[in-house]
């Protein structure tokens, strides 16, 4: 099994994103506000999604990880997020 992160910086009409890649399948992705995303400070996470079976596994916070390193960017939870996501962030911290 071979794991992958893939950082996605300049993209056309949407957040950058970091994708997570196992065998080449995407496992996981999250995106961030540099903002393009009315109403959501600068460096919010926008939006993260890790396969249900990955979950748990430290994949979101290696793409956190990874997003940072690559724009040396203040990367960082929001205030609007599941339950899951909110245990993710307090792990994180």
């Amino acid at each position: 099994m071979t794991a992958t992160l893939s950082a996605t910086l300049l993209m056309l009409c949407q957040p950058p994103a970091v994708h997570a890649y196992i065998d080449g399948e995407e496992i996981g992705s999250l995106t961030w506000n540099d903002g393009s995303v009315e109403g959501v400070d600068v460096g919010e996470i926008v939006w993260v999604e890790v396969a249900p079976m990955h979950r748990r596994c430290g994949v979101a916070s290696a793409m956190l990880r990874k997003a940072q390193r690559a724009t040396g960017e203040d990367i960082h939870h929001g205030n609007c997020t599941t339950a899951e996501g909110e245990a993710w962030a307090r792990a994180a911290r």
